[in-house]
């Protein structure tokens, strides 16, 4: 959109003047200016002033064209006006806004009469702030500056409306973003409030105040999240022992501790149990008590089966437990297939993945 041109102003002539006014005042300028007739006027200078006497005279002339460009005339001058006018209603506001925090922070817990002076300042530059939003409503500066007035006074929806207008109007406006992120936080939803920072950051990377209303905001940020993503554990589950290790003998019903059951190990297939059922088949005459070193859960097959020490193992880098010693051999010399060992993987305790849950605490 091409800039507005005053011709009148060009011209030297007032709006109001007849059309005779208009073709002498034409005229002086381009004898004035002209480079065919002032040769020391050669230049930069008079060629931009002559072209501007020539696009002003082609207008005005014209009796249409000089109604149409008389309405436009009007209406931007009302403009122009009115945003001077803003302008004044942002300055004094400001300065009413000054006074009422040097009273706001002169006033003690016993000065009743300074806090009713500065409440009274506060109102007063948020009458001026409106006054300048109605002359210039696409002024982002003077709603910018109601809001902050809005924040002092704590009234955050209000705050959080004039804020939000700033940032549509000026998406890289630091105060706009500064005190949305405010008035979330302080009408008690932290979150969202992070949201918006760092929208906020998106459009203002380096930006020291957010920066620092972040460092500021974090606390209350991770507090909320932990509340989210780490629910408190239901009644009964912290009696329950979940380690493999302390699971006792199977069959030993003297035992009454209720304990759970190993989690299915991957990779392990039915036929791992088929297997074991059956190399205790094929070998009779070697007894139960021969078994026990492999068969047992709680104590020798601790080595092989239990699932707590491996994992704490698999995390800090400690030797592989020793394999259980074979059975003795059979009858007649020949030495039975030890029984297969079920296949370890890797997995999580309990602990590590709380520990993982945390991590994206800081990421919300």
């Amino acid at each position: 959109m091409a800039a507005f041109v005053d011709h009148y102003e060009v011209l030297g002539c007032d709006p109001a003047a007849s059309p005779a006014e208009l073709k002498r005042a034409y005229h002086e300028k381009l004898r004035e200016y002209h480079p065919d007739k002032r040769p020391e006027s050669r230049g930069e200078t008079g060629a931009r002033v002559t072209q501007a006497v020539l696009d002003a005279w082609s207008i005005l002339q014209d009796a249409d064209k000089r109604k149409a460009y008389d309405a436009v005339w009007h209406k931007t001058r009302n403009e122009e006006l009115a945003a001077a006018v803003a302008e004044a209603r942002r300055r004094e506001g400001n300065e009413l806004y000054k006074e009422a925090q040097a009273l706001a922070k002169a006033s003690g817990p016993d000065s009743l009469s300074a806090a009713t002076a500065a409440l009274s300042k506060y109102q007063a530059a948020i009458e001026k702030y409106s006054e300048g939003i109605d002359l210039a409503p696409t002024d982002h500066r003077i709603r910018s500056n109601r809001a902050l007035c809005y924040s002092a006074l704590k009234d955050w929806q209000k705050c959080k409306e004039d804020a939000a207008a700033v940032i549509e109007m000026r998406p890289d406006f630091m105060k706009g973003w500064f005190l949305l992120v405010k008035a979330f936080w302080k009408e008690g939803n932290p979150v969202t409030a992070q949201r918006q920072l760092e929208l906020g950051l998106q459009a203002i990377p380096d930006s020291s105040e957010l920066l620092a209303l972040q460092e500021e905001l974090a606390p209350e940020v991770q507090a909320a999240c932990n509340g989210d993503l780490l629910p408190p554990v239901p009644k009964g589950r912290s009696s329950r022992n979940v380690s493999p290790s302390c699971t006792p003998v199977q069959g030993n019903s003297r035992s009454g501790s209720r304990v759970a059951t190993p989690p299915p190990v991957r990779g392990a297939s039915k036929s791992s149990g088929r297997q074991r059922s059956t190399s205790r088949s094929r070998y009779p005459s070697a007894g139960a008590g021969a078994w026990e070193d492999t068969a047992r859960f709680g104590e020798e097959a601790e080595r092989t089966a239990q699932f707590g020490s491996y994992m704490a193992g698999h995390c800090s880098s400690s030797p592989m437990p020793p394999p259980s010693p074979p059975p003795p051999p059979r009858e007649g010399g020949s030495t039975p297939p030890p029984p297969p060992i079920s296949q370890r993987t890797k997995g999580s305790s309990l602990a590590s993945m709380a520990a993982s849950s945390r991590l994206g605490v800081h990421g919300t």
